[in-house]
């Protein structure tokens, strides 16, 4: 019996013990209680990344075991960017997304389509194709087709090849008629261009700027020439337009076919290096004169020269357009051939009447021009840029044009040139560094007409007797970078009437100190590419500036970059000057160096040169 109730009570024990068990395991327990050796994940999460094309996660997130993934993936579509020849069209995912099992990437596989490499268009009125553009990016070499669908191809589009930028060698095919303008333009590799012998090929039109910029081309030859340094256009080719090679900076020799009819203008600027030009003795259109320039024989008018050109010739009688800009002529030294010495003094001889705008802009060798022709049409621009002219001479007899103090003086004007409101004449149109007096008669000083000149000083005469001058043009000393001393007084303007002209000295980095005039009440205010005025804009020595009362608006970037200017004088009360400061009549931006100046003086000053009262008098 007594066995039996120790069993008993034994039983209870264990059967309390357990209860106690089980109610403490399945208590919940505070996460200080949580022994990370006894958790138990119950649920299983992965790390799912489906990605772009270029490597880049399009989703990226943790997912359940065993949820299916076929929603997400049909809701991707992924993209890899076309590579220029091929477009890559998206097929699958690699590995396929059914459910999540493990941490997986699913990468895109991509179809690869090549582009077609011509796209062709027929045109019944030329009775052919026309390739209207080139359709891959990476190769070297392309032989345009002579025939399409059993139809010749006769013409390549406007841009076809425009900025491909790999590609080195073309081969036209036999049937090319025309190459459009900018075919090729920007293919800064492109070397060589080989088209049918003459015999065979059909070319007669090279359209505007259909190579320009590529500044790699030294060939354009038929196949069956030997390879060479020169452009021997076929003698097929009537028309070469505008700008058509501009910028080949590596072409040496031009020789040019017989039935060649026209020759735009740009033809072949900026093409430095060009030494020869000779044009076929067939042509009837055309002549080299054995003076490495193309000459119109209708017009007798030089359209297209080199930096070995000489205007020796009896038939040239005008300089086109933009022939010369930038070009440094050169001549063979006459006691060794092979040395070349540059042409400093240039004499054009009485028969040129007539030089063309930019026609020799931008030549900073010369030091002396001598135009001995009655001179019928000049611009401004012919010299502009001709930085180092001393001596500018027309020596010949001219209704419109004469020459005084260096500078070119318009007396006349018979040719229908339209003047700016206010011009009037004579006036000075292009003025030099050997400027030494302003000739007394002109009325006004035109547009630009010292852009970019070596000229140190210009002092305007003082008096009403002497100074007749009732204009001054816009930029009339833009980039002047070593004038000093500008001295300016127009008793001939009326008070407060004129306007101080747009980039009047713009950029002329030496000038130390200058006296706006009495007569300007406003300034030229320019477009949005001009910033703002700009009158005195980059005038990093400019360091004393007398503003008259007078002067009612100072626009934005007026004296932008003017970092030294540490004195202004004002010919009126300081209270006059703040009021237009805080009414923005005065406009802060870009004038930084202005208003930040650290002396202001108040009160008339002398209206042409610096006060002597001023430290910084010169």
């Amino acid at each position: 019996m007594k066995k039996i109730r120790l069993s008993f009570a034994l039983s209870l024990c264990l059967m309390s013990f357990a209860s106690c068990t089980v109610e403490s395991r399945i208590k919940s327990k505070t996460p200080d209680e949580i022994d990370p050796n006894e958790y138990v994940q119950t649920v299983e999460t992965y790390q799912i990344t489906f990605l772009n094309g270029d490597g880049s996660r399009m989703y990226n997130a943790k997912m359940n075991k065993g949820e299916s993934l076929t929603k997400i993936s049909n809701s991707l579509i992924p993209t890899l960017a076309s590579d220029g020849d091929n477009d890559f069209i998206f097929k699958s995912w690699e590995p396929v997304p059914n459910i999540v099992e493990a941490d997986t990437i699913f990468r895109p596989v991509f179809e690869k389509k090549e582009h077609t490499e011509f796209t062709f268009q027929y045109s019944s009125s030329k009775e052919g194709y026309i390739l209207q553009s080139y359709n891959l990016q990476s190769r070297e070499l392309i032989s345009v087709p002579s025939t399409n669908d059993g139809y010749p191809v006769v013409e390549i589009a406007p841009g076809a090849f425009a900025n491909k930028t790999k590609l080195k060698t073309v081969n036209l095919g036999e049937n090319i008629v025309t190459i459009g303008e900018g075919a090729f333009e920007n293919c800064s590799s492109l070397n060589k261009v080989t088209y049918y012998s003459n015999d065979s090929t059909s070319l007669t039109t090279i359209g505007n700027s259909a190579f320009a910029g590529c500044r790699k081309l030294k060939m354009f030859i038929p196949n069956s020439i030997p390879e060479s340094e020169e452009i021997t256009l076929p003698a097929s080719v009537t028309t070469i337009n505008n700008s058509a090679f501009e910028g080949c900076t590596e072409i040496n020799n031009i020789l040019l076919g017989e039935n060649v009819s026209y020759v735009g203008e740009q033809v072949f600027k900026n093409c430095p290096n060009i030494s020869s030009i000779i044009v076929n003795e067939e042509n009837k259109n055309f002549s080299s004169e054995d003076s490495n320039i193309i000459l119109n024989l209708t017009t007798k008018q030089v359209v297209a020269g080199c930096k070995l050109s000489s205007f020796t010739s009896t038939k040239i009688e005008g300089i086109a357009n933009n022939v010369f800009e930038g070009v440094t002529l050169v001549y063979p030294n006459p006691v060794d051939p092979s040395i070349y010495n540059t042409v400093t003094d240039l004499v054009l001889h009485d028969k040129i009447v007539s030089i063309g705008e930019y026609a020799f802009a931008k030549n900073s060798s010369f030091t002396s021009v001598t135009l001995q022709g009655k001179i019928k049409k000049i611009y401004q621009s012919s010299f502009e840029g001709c930085s180092a002219i001393t001596s500018f001479k027309i020596t010949g007899a001219s209704e419109d044009f004469f020459t005084s103090s260096n500078c070119i003086i318009r007396k006349k004007v018979s040719d229908g040139t339209t003047l700016p409101t206010g011009l009037t004449t004579p006036f000075l149109l292009y003025g030099t560094a050997g400027v030494n007096q302003l000739d007394p008669t002109i009325t006004g000083i035109g547009p630009r007409a010292f852009y970019g000149s070596d000229v140190e000083t210009i002092v305007f005469n003082t008096t009403t007797e002497t100074n007749k001058i009732t204009y001054l043009g816009d930029e009339a000393f833009r980039g002047c970078t070593k004038l000093k001393t500008l001295r300016m007084y127009f008793p001939s303007i009326s008070n407060d009437s004129a306007s101080l002209p747009l980039n009047l000295c713009r950029g002329c980095t030496s000038l130390t100190e200058i006296v706006i005039p009495l007569c300007f009440g406003t300034m030229t205010l320019g477009d949005q590419d001009t910033k703002g005025n700009g009158s005195f804009y980059d005038c990093p020595s400019l360091h004393t500036v007398c503003i008259p009362n007078s002067l009612q608006v100072i626009h934005e970037n007026t004296f932008t970059n003017c970092r030294s200017i540490s004195t202004i004088i004002f010919s009126g009360t300081e209270a006059s000057f703040l009021e237009r400061l805080t009414s923005g009549n005065y406009k802060r931006n870009g004038n930084e160096y202005l208003f930040n100046c650290p002396n202001k003086e108040f009160g008339n000053f002398e209206p042409f040169r610096i006060p002597t009262n001023n430290n910084n008098n010169t």
